[in-house]
């Protein structure tokens, strides 16, 4: 993460957005050096220059089990994160939403559009899809 943001965060997460507000007081953060276990789910949103960083820094956190969801421009990406994580892990996924931040560094969402798609690189429907799908809708993991 950079330092500017870090700082940003440390006095909250703040989102702006015709769908609703959201204000969290103490995110979450996570760093390279707290990594200990492997994380079910990690969502990857970075720049195309920032992948090799990115990935270095989650590295840690990827197990036989954890699945990568990123949300980059294009595809060149995924020949990456399979040559490094392996063909297994990663997912396929696209974001669309217009966002920008302040100068305070609120999140500030631009206009109602809003979308997420993912799923197996293949097109299959699995059980580990349904999973993704039930974690990002409740914002709780159902045991697999």
């Amino acid at each position: 993460m950079r330092p500017k943001r870090a700082a940003q965060l440390a006095s909250g997460l703040f989102v702006r957005s015709p769908k609703g507000n959201v204000d969290i007081a103490a995110p979450k953060v996570v760093t390279e050096e707290a990594l200990h276990e492997p994380f079910e789910l990690i969502l990857l949103s970075c720049k195309a220059f920032d992948l090799d960083g990115a990935m270095d820094s989650f590295a840690r956190a990827v197990g036989p089990g954890t699945l990568v969801l990123p949300l980059l421009n294009g595809l060149a990406h995924i020949g990456k994160l399979k040559r490094r994580f392996g063909p297994d892990s990663i997912l396929g996924g696209q974001c669309q939403i217009s966002t920008t931040l302040d100068e305070a560094g609120r999140v500030i969402h631009l206009n109602e559009a809003h979308t997420l798609g993912f799923g197996e690189l293949d097109g299959a429907r699995t059980e580990r899809i349904e999973a993704v799908k039930t974690t990002l809708a409740t914002g709780s993991s159902t045991p697999r």
